[in-house]
């Protein structure tokens, strides 16, 4: 029995059986100014959606906390380094 094909985030990029992933035709060779949002509605819907809340286990929360501080330690760039640390930071805040 084939695994359901399902759409990602709204944004049209589906994952199918074998964790394949497609996206729509008819934006293919246009570059990634297709991703952004052009008109006002696309883009108060962009911000719409990055307001949604969605379950995360608390585990992945962990695990994106830890990699992100082990990678801010071993990063000589002290701007990734900064962003990596708040970031991390604001995820811990969150758990």
């Amino acid at each position: 029995m084939a695994r359901p094909t399902s759409l990602v985030g709204g944004f049209g990029v589906a994952i199918g059986e074998n964790h394949r992933v497609s996206t729509p035709t008819r934006g293919a060779g246009r570059g990634v100014s297709t991703l952004i949002p052009q008109s006002a509605t696309e883009q108060a819907m962009a911000a719409l959606t990055g307001l949604e809340t969605v379950p995360v286990h608390v585990g992945l929360l962990q695990a994106a906390a830890l990699l992100l501080e082990e990678a801010a330690r071993t990063t000589a760039d002290e701007q990734a380094k900064a962003a990596m640390a708040k970031t991390a930071g604001m995820l811990r805040s969150t758990m």
